[in-house]
Protein backbone atom coordinates (compact mmCIF):
# COMPACT_ATOMS: atom_id res chain seq x y z
CA UNK A 1 0.00 0.00 0.00
CA UNK A 2 1.32 3.44 -0.69
CA UNK A 3 1.48 5.67 2.05
CA UNK A 4 -0.72 7.93 1.14
CA UNK A 5 -3.24 5.60 0.76
CA UNK A 6 -2.65 4.42 4.10
CA UNK A 7 -2.74 7.43 5.48
CA UNK A 8 -6.14 8.49 3.84
CA UNK A 9 -7.27 5.08 5.03
CA UNK A 10 -6.63 5.76 8.69
CA UNK A 11 -7.90 9.04 8.50
CA UNK A 12 -10.73 7.56 7.68
CA UNK A 13 -10.79 5.16 9.84
CA UNK A 14 -10.42 7.90 12.79
CA UNK A 15 -13.43 10.01 11.19
CA UNK A 16 -15.76 7.42 11.16
CA UNK A 17 -14.93 5.75 14.27
CA UNK A 18 -15.41 9.43 16.54
CA UNK A 19 -19.57 9.27 14.30
CA UNK A 20 -20.12 5.93 15.95
CA UNK A 21 -19.32 6.67 19.43
CA UNK A 22 -21.49 10.15 18.85
CA UNK A 23 -24.04 7.99 17.52
CA UNK A 24 -23.70 5.45 20.36
CA UNK A 25 -23.74 8.34 22.91
CA UNK A 26 -27.18 10.14 21.59
CA UNK A 27 -29.05 6.38 21.85
CA UNK A 28 -28.63 6.20 25.30
CA UNK A 29 -31.71 6.16 27.37
CA UNK A 30 -32.97 8.40 29.79
CA UNK A 31 -32.09 6.16 32.35
CA UNK A 32 -28.57 5.39 30.89
CA UNK A 33 -28.03 8.68 30.50
CA UNK A 34 -29.19 10.13 34.14
CA UNK A 35 -26.45 6.64 35.10
CA UNK A 36 -23.33 8.15 33.26
CA UNK A 37 -24.39 11.66 34.44
CA UNK A 38 -24.11 10.32 38.53
CA UNK A 39 -21.38 7.90 37.66
CA UNK A 40 -19.05 10.48 35.88
CA UNK A 41 -20.41 13.57 37.82
CA UNK A 42 -19.58 15.45 41.09
CA UNK A 43 -21.77 13.16 43.09
CA UNK A 44 -19.84 9.56 41.65
CA UNK A 45 -18.96 9.51 45.51
CA UNK A 46 -22.48 9.47 46.89
CA UNK A 47 -24.50 7.27 44.30
CA UNK A 48 -27.33 7.75 42.51
CA UNK A 49 -30.00 7.46 45.19
CA UNK A 50 -28.14 10.51 47.37
CA UNK A 51 -27.14 12.53 43.64
CA UNK A 52 -30.95 11.81 42.59
CA UNK A 53 -32.24 13.17 46.17
CA UNK A 54 -29.65 15.99 45.95
CA UNK A 55 -31.35 17.33 42.03
CA UNK A 56 -34.50 16.76 43.40
CA UNK A 57 -33.40 19.40 46.18
CA UNK A 58 -31.94 21.74 44.31
CA UNK A 59 -34.56 22.02 41.73
CA UNK A 60 -37.57 21.82 44.53
CA UNK A 61 -39.15 25.84 44.77
CA UNK A 62 -38.94 25.89 48.32
CA UNK A 63 -36.17 24.19 50.31
CA UNK A 64 -37.33 24.95 53.65
CA UNK A 65 -40.47 22.61 53.05
CA UNK A 66 -38.81 20.56 50.90
CA UNK A 67 -39.73 16.45 50.57
CA UNK A 68 -38.86 13.77 48.66
CA UNK A 69 -40.77 12.01 45.98
CA UNK A 70 -38.60 8.60 46.60
CA UNK A 71 -40.62 6.20 49.61
CA UNK A 72 -36.93 4.23 49.97
CA UNK A 73 -34.82 7.37 50.71
CA UNK A 74 -36.28 9.29 54.18
CA UNK A 75 -35.79 12.84 54.54
CA UNK A 76 -36.88 13.85 58.08
CA UNK A 77 -36.31 17.90 59.30
CA UNK A 78 -34.26 18.24 56.02
CA UNK A 79 -31.49 15.63 56.85
CA UNK A 80 -31.03 12.37 55.27
CA UNK A 81 -29.08 9.39 57.11
CA UNK A 82 -25.96 7.88 55.10
CA UNK A 83 -23.51 5.22 55.51
CA UNK A 84 -20.25 6.11 54.56
CA UNK A 85 -16.14 4.69 53.72
CA UNK A 86 -13.70 6.93 54.49
CA UNK A 87 -10.09 7.64 53.45
CA UNK A 88 -9.44 9.50 56.84
CA UNK A 89 -12.45 8.66 59.27
CA UNK A 90 -11.42 11.32 61.65
CA UNK A 91 -10.94 14.16 59.46
CA UNK A 92 -14.55 12.64 57.73
CA UNK A 93 -16.02 13.09 61.10
CA UNK A 94 -15.02 16.42 61.74
CA UNK A 95 -16.06 17.30 58.36
CA UNK A 96 -19.32 16.11 58.81
CA UNK A 97 -19.92 18.33 62.32
CA UNK A 98 -18.46 21.53 60.53
CA UNK A 99 -21.15 20.53 57.48
CA UNK A 100 -24.46 20.12 60.25
CA UNK A 101 -24.34 16.23 60.34
CA UNK A 102 -25.71 14.95 63.68
CA UNK A 103 -25.62 11.53 65.20
CA UNK A 104 -22.10 10.72 63.72
CA UNK A 105 -20.84 7.49 64.45
CA UNK A 106 -18.03 5.53 63.32
CA UNK A 107 -16.29 1.80 63.52
CA UNK A 108 -13.14 2.08 62.19
CA UNK A 109 -13.57 3.46 58.05
CA UNK A 110 -17.15 2.82 58.31
CA UNK A 111 -19.15 6.21 59.41
CA UNK A 112 -22.88 7.05 59.31
CA UNK A 113 -24.46 10.11 60.10
CA UNK A 114 -27.79 12.15 59.46
CA UNK A 115 -26.23 14.88 57.15
CA UNK A 116 -28.74 18.10 56.48
CA UNK A 117 -29.80 17.20 52.39
CA UNK A 118 -28.36 20.92 50.93
CA UNK A 119 -25.09 19.60 52.66
CA UNK A 120 -24.43 16.60 50.00
CA UNK A 121 -22.62 18.40 47.36
CA UNK A 122 -20.18 19.31 50.10
CA UNK A 123 -19.73 16.01 51.48
CA UNK A 124 -19.61 14.70 48.13
CA UNK A 125 -16.25 17.06 47.62
CA UNK A 126 -14.76 16.23 50.76
CA UNK A 127 -11.38 14.38 49.84
CA UNK A 128 -11.84 12.11 53.16
CA UNK A 129 -14.62 10.31 51.60
CA UNK A 130 -14.13 7.22 49.70
CA UNK A 131 -17.84 6.43 48.62
CA UNK A 132 -21.13 6.86 50.75
CA UNK A 133 -25.02 6.01 49.92
CA UNK A 134 -27.98 6.55 51.82
CA UNK A 135 -28.95 4.26 54.31
CA UNK A 136 -32.43 3.17 53.08
CA UNK A 137 -35.44 2.54 54.61
CA UNK A 138 -37.06 -0.69 55.15
CA UNK A 139 -40.14 -0.87 53.21
CA UNK A 140 -42.96 -3.50 54.61
CA UNK A 141 -45.67 -4.53 52.95
CA UNK A 142 -48.69 -6.43 54.83
CA UNK A 143 -48.95 -10.11 54.33
CA UNK A 144 -52.46 -9.94 53.98
CA UNK A 145 -55.34 -7.12 53.42
CA UNK A 146 -55.77 -7.02 57.60
CA UNK A 147 -58.83 -10.09 57.47
CA UNK A 148 -59.36 -10.59 60.92
CA UNK A 149 -61.72 -13.42 60.16
CA UNK A 150 -63.28 -15.20 62.71
CA UNK A 151 -63.04 -19.04 63.04
CA UNK A 152 -65.63 -20.82 60.96
CA UNK A 153 -66.71 -18.21 59.40
CA UNK A 154 -66.25 -16.81 55.53
CA UNK A 155 -64.76 -14.16 54.33
CA UNK A 156 -68.53 -12.94 53.81
CA UNK A 157 -69.25 -12.75 57.04
CA UNK A 158 -71.75 -16.03 57.00
CA UNK A 159 -71.28 -18.84 59.37
CA UNK A 160 -69.73 -21.71 57.36
CA UNK A 161 -71.05 -25.48 57.07
CA UNK A 162 -69.07 -28.15 58.04
CA UNK A 163 -67.41 -29.89 55.40
CA UNK A 164 -68.79 -33.19 56.80
CA UNK A 165 -72.23 -34.16 58.16
CA UNK A 166 -73.07 -35.55 61.39
CA UNK A 167 -76.84 -37.36 62.47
Amino acid sequence: MRPRTASALALLLFITSGSVQSALAQSRSAEESLLARVKNGPMQKLGPWLANLYDEFRQAPNNATFETRNPVVKVRAGRVAVDLYANDPAALQAALTSLGATNVRAQGPLVSALVPVRALGDLAALPSLAFGDAALAVVRRAASQGDRRQPGRHQSGKRQRPCHRTR
